[in-house]
């Protein structure tokens, strides 16, 4: 209750009132006006929303006082884990934060104290997961594996964690299992399956996408054991190596000092294995293996094998590279290095195995797998063009020796391309130039994968 208290012939307070004339009294009077008071009053309705995770709005509430009073404005939601509000001068912003409805209040006070309330709901729907990309066919031999990044083809639009199944068409070529968020698909057979894959959100909407998986069995496209001097007939060495075969190995010297010896030659298949089996003479020499790339940008894969030779990755028997054209220097990053048993000492082979099949890059020793790499989430390619063996240096050390004691390639020959003989190839586009195997000047720089664009015909559902 408010009351006027006259003490005069008129008085009034907080109101643009005039009071007529009284006759002054012995005493002091007290007027109730209570009855007199009224609250805000809203002017207009307050429209429900709709909006996704994210979106954000401005509503302008219209509250009046019938006194003319200022009105101070506040707002609240009931769930704020699902909708947020705040005042925003005589605005109400209100940001979905995720799936659910919550009511907003806003709240008029006049300058009695008085208040009046409206409220208005906001609905946040869930929307099915989409596909981020097609998921693409892959190629395998027999007993191979791929290892697949789910999250690299499906989101949220809310950000809720995905569940994942996956089925094969033919168990008996393909299976498909899942680990974690990546899909497992194991060769056991020549064949060729679908793989469905479906991602389910917490309120039960899929989105499911279909891929080939072919298990063919690879050719024998080249294969070297240096049985002779005539083997060095079927390689390109450069002008800073110096090779010899004898005793029934590669012997492939540096002979300038900062640069690598090595020789190449020229082969072409998609999918394909490489294995070499390889030796450093001493330790202050890694022998590397080298696959040269059709790529626009990354042009080669690397595996060194024996003691860091500058690249800064210390402590580590072998190093996993790619060559970055556009900034002429190999790179490399985490899981890409480190210490394995399986590498053999000074003098003692150790059979490296650099292979892509699947949509998976992968570096064997022996059976110990160093390293693998999903290739499209990283933008890099699967069609090789060439092989080289690489004799790479410390710092300032001419004349030590990487050893290769036999060499092979097995795939799937790319169409058109001269499979027999392996002489080099006179087409500079498969030329190896020296700046990709320029030596390593300084710890190497990190690999930043491109974002693939995505294909045609994909989109968001």
């Amino acid at each position: 209750m408010r009351h006027l208290l006259f003490s005069g012939p008129y008085s009034s307070r907080s109101r643009r009132t005039l009071f007529p004339a009284i006759p002054a009294l012995p005493a002091v009077f007290v007027l109730s006006a209570c009855e007199g008071l009224k609250p805000p009053v809203a002017c207009d309705t307050l429209e429900d929303h709709t909006m996704f995770v994210r979106q954000s709005r401005r509503v302008t509430p219209c509250f009046e006082d019938p006194e003319m009073g200022a009105v101070t404005l506040g707002v609240e939601s009931s769930d704020t884990t699902i909708v947020t509000a705040s005042m925003v001068g005589l605005h109400v912003r209100i940001e979905a934060v995720s799936v659910g409805s919550a009511t907003i209040t806003v709240t008029a006070t006049d300058p009695d104290l008085l208040t009046t309330s409206a409220d208005f709901a906001v609905t946040v729907p869930n929307r099915p997961p989409w596909r981020r990309r097609r998921m693409p066919d892959v190629d395998l031999f027999p007993e191979g594996v791929s290892v697949r990044p789910l999250s690299h083809y499906f989101a949220d639009p809310e950000d809720q964690e995905l569940g994942y199944s996956a089925t094969s068409s033919d168990p008996a070529s393909v299976s498909a299992s899942l680990t974690g968020d990546a899909l497992v698909l194991h060769a056991l057979g020549e064949g060729s399956a679908t793989v469905t894959v479906t991602a389910t959100d917490p309120y039960g909407d899929m989105a499911v996408e279909e891929s080939i998986a072919t298990v063919r069995v690879p050719v024998g496209v080249f294969r070297d054991d240096f049985d002779g001097a005539e083997s060095l007939s079927s390689w390109e060495l450069n002008g800073d190596s110096h090779a010899i075969v004898a005793e029934g190995s590669l012997r492939l010297y540096n002979v300038v000092v900062g640069l690598p010896g090595w020789a190449r030659t020229g082969v072409a298949a998609k999918p394909w294995s490489a294995t070499a089996s390889v030796a450093n003479a001493t330790d202050s020499v890694s022998v590397s293996l080298v696959a040269g790339i059709d790529h626009a940008r990354y042009t080669a894969y690397l595996i060194q094998i024996g003691p860091d030779v500058g690249t800064g990755l210390e402590q580590t028997n072998y190093r996993f590279f790619v060559y970055d054209a556009g900034q002429r220097s190999w790179t490399n990053t985490d899981g890409w290095h480190g210490q394995s048993e399986g590498i053999a000492g000074v003098g003692e082979f150790t059979e490296v195995t650099l292979a892509v099949q699947g949509g998976n890059l992968t570096v064997h020793a022996g059976s110990s797998e160093l390293v693998r790499v999903d290739l499209e989430s990283n933008g890099l390619s699967d069609e090789l063009v060439y092989l080289v063996v690489a004799s790479w240096p410390r710092c300032c050390a001419t004349g030590h020796a990487a050893v290769v004691d036999w060499i092979e390639l097995g795939g799937i020959p790319v169409e058109g391309s001269s499979m027999e003989g392996f002489h080099p190839s006179a087409d500079p586009v498969m030329r190896f130039s020296r700046s990709r195997l320029e030596g390593f000047s300084g710890p190497v720089r990190k690999f930043e994968p491109v974002e693939p664009r995505p294909r045609a015909g994909n989109r968001r559902e």
